[in-house]
């Protein structure tokens, strides 16, 4: 599924506005949720080419991962 392309889930998912029952703050908090991930990639971008952050150490660095695998395969 994951490398696959599904038209039909595709266009059922850009139809998320005119679900019937969907919650107002449902609503609302879907487009943010998209702006914001659009948001880390800008800010990413932007902080590699001006070095807006300090070098992190190789512990933080590898913590980071662990803790980002353990979100993305367990939950």
């Amino acid at each position: 599924m994951w490398l696959g392309f599904y038209p039909d889930q595709i266009a059922e998912r850009a139809q998320f506005m005119q679900h019937e029952g969907a919650k107002s703050w449902d609503k609302l908090l879907t487009p943010l949720l998209g702006l914001g991930g659009a948001l880390v990639l800008v800010v990413a971008g932007l902080d590699a080419r001006y070095g807006w952050l300090p070098d992190l150490s190789i512990l933080f660095e590898v913590l980071a991962l662990i803790v980002g695998l353990y979100c993305i395969i367990l939950l």
